[in-house]
């Protein structure tokens, strides 16, 4: 080992005990200059946690990849913004905090990339909802959750400032350096355009650019980038966490679900007949929409459900089209519901026909729900597994519970406010079930349980995550065998074949090399990276090796 190499480690061995040290400091002299915890504002509360959380994910994260160190994180992080808020917890707070519990505890359990977004995304919207016990609402929480990350760093900067006292020479300092930066960078620019525009110049003050030169060796000579990049991405995950803050605008959009009948205070028979012939023409929309649909369902039933015969063509294109057909039609069944179904048309006498028209447009389209699940079956029967199929059975399960919003939005008289309400919240749900399943591992098995019949997509398997590589050993011989039988039925011949795909060899080769990378790291990493899907990958081949 080189000696900067041992004058590194010595600097910066203990990186840990150095960091909460400087925050334990830091925290001391404030509970000194405020006599008490108690005493100080909001603001200072949230100045101090952001840079408690930003130390602790230093101590966490320094040189290490994610795992038992990001649930620690996120379990201080709730227990952080859960004491800073201080909630009465709603029935619907209690539901986001098991939620962001749950999602935390399986990107543990799964180490997925989806676990781990989604964790993050579950913990945000928690934290959110602690500001007002009226903010209920995924979708109001998640666009306010957004305009708020943006503004908190604003928010974190100001209240930096005020941490200080008045009137101190530090505070005045630290403005003028901030306002001084723009025109040291300007003087800068210039500087070197001229440096370079006249070589008399520029060889005239080569001892300033000689002194520029050491400074900034000498500055990043004894700077450790990663320690401090790692505390500045800290610092900025941490700040939305704990300078959350909710817009009135958001909280007036927390309405009834009802909608309220307006009483015309202008007499004569125009309002009615504008309102009858606007049913009028309503309901001929209607019937019209419900014909085509119909149409186009007896085609599906025909060609999809009872007629398809798979004969070795690729069947993405036979997926997705009707995938598209399906969201223009939901989209568009309720923004038409929304406008034929808005005011006081929900209270006309004789709007029940358009209801049963409306209720049958929606049934048909959720037998076009039905009819898209059956061509992605078709599409997993015989080409096995992929996250884009699985994707779109969750997509498929929040359709269907568009359709049925819609239809309760009509029959009960709702607003839109209900429709965004229901809708995202489902989608919330849908996400956070997403994480309870190591979908890597299951598309391993699966694909594989099924070759015989499916296609396996080798290229595809073999970037599968660490906690698949188990079960994607296959003998070489049998994937030889598997590969003939998949170049006939797909009428492939071997040349054209290995274009498009990898060859069995190849792929076991890559594995192999995989596996082999996996072991050494597992071995070598610090517990703070350990997680439970990789953890059983890693002594389920160590046991298939001995």
């Amino acid at each position: 080992m080189s000696v900067r190499c041992r004058g590194f480690l010595v600097r910066y061995g203990h990186v840990s005990l150095k960091m909460a040290e400087l925050t334990l400091n830091l925290i001391y002299h404030v509970l000194i200059r405020n006599q008490s915890y108690m005493n100080l504002t909001i603001n200072q509360k949230r100045i101090l946690l952001s840079l408690l959380s930003a130390t602790f994910f230093v101590a966490l994260f320094y040189r290490k990849d994610w795992g038992t160190n990001l649930f620690i994180f996120q379990i201080l992080s709730i227990g952080g913004i859960t004491y800073l808020f201080k909630p009465s917890f709603t029935k619907r707070q209690k539901f986001f905090l098991l939620a962001a519990i749950l999602t935390v505890v399986f990107a543990l359990i799964h180490h997925s990339l989806l676990a781990f977004f989604i964790s993050i995304l579950t913990v945000t919207i928690y934290g959110s909802s602690l500001l007002d016990h009226k903010f209920q609402s995924v979708h109001l929480i998640f666009t306010n959750m957004v305009r708020n990350s943006i503004r908190s760093y604003f928010a974190w900067t100001k209240a930096l400032f005020n941490f200080l006292p008045a009137n101190t020479r530090t505070k005045s300092v630290m403005k003028k350096a901030l306002l001084f930066i723009v025109p040291l960078l300007v003087l800068a620019v210039f500087f070197l355009m001229y440096a370079a525009g006249n070589p008399s110049f520029g060889s005239a003050l080569v001892f300033f650019i000689d002194g520029f030169e050491w400074l900034y060796n000498t500055f990043w000579e004894h700077l450790n980038l990663i320690m401090f990049f790692t505390f500045m991405a800290g610092l900025l995950v941490s700040i939305p966490f704990y300078f959350l803050n909710v817009s009135d605008y958001f909280l007036k959009q927390e309405m009834d679900d009802g909608i309220l009948r307006r009483v015309k205070t202008k007499s004569g028979g125009f309002r009615i007949t504008g309102l009858r012939l606007e049913l009028q023409l309503a309901e001929f929309t209607m019937i019209g929409l419900n014909i085509m649909l119909a149409l186009l369902l007896v085609f599906e039933i025909k060609d999809v459900w009872f007629g398809f015969e798979w004969n070795g063509q690729y069947l993405k294109s036979f997926v997705h089209e009707g995938m598209h057909v399906l969201l223009c039609t939901i989209i568009i069944s309720m923004a038409v519901s929304l406008y034929l179904f808005r005011g006081n048309q929900n209270f006309y006498s004789k709007s029940f026909r358009l209801k049963k028209l409306t209720f049958w447009w929606l049934g048909l389209n959720a037998i076009l729900v039905l009819s898209v699940a059956i061509r992605d079956f078709y599409y997993i029967y015989y080409f096995a597994l992929a996250y884009m199929r699985i994707v779109l059975l969750f997509c498929l399960a929040a359709t269907t519970i568009g359709l049925w919003s819609v239809y309760t939005k009509v029959k009960h008289t709702k607003n839109g406010t209900y429709l965004w309400r229901i809708n995202s919240l489902s989608i919330f749900i849908l996400l956070v079930i997403s994480t309870f399943f190591n979908w890597d591992t299951i598309i391993a098995k699966y694909n594989f349980s099924n070759k015989e019949r499916a296609f396996v997509h080798l290229d595809y398997l073999s970037e599968l995550s660490n906690a698949a590589l188990p079960y994607l050993r296959v003998d070489s011989l049998e994937l030889n065998k598997v590969e003939i039988v998949q170049r006939k039925r797909l009428g492939e011949s071997r040349s054209s074949y290995s274009r498009k795909y990898i060859s069995a060899d190849n792929y076991a080769e890559h594995l192999e090399y995989r596996i082999n990378r996996f072991t050494d790291r597992w071995e070598k990493q610090h517990w703070l990276e350990w997680n439970l899907a990789e953890s059983k990958a890693y002594h389920k081949l160590k046991k298939e090796n001995q």
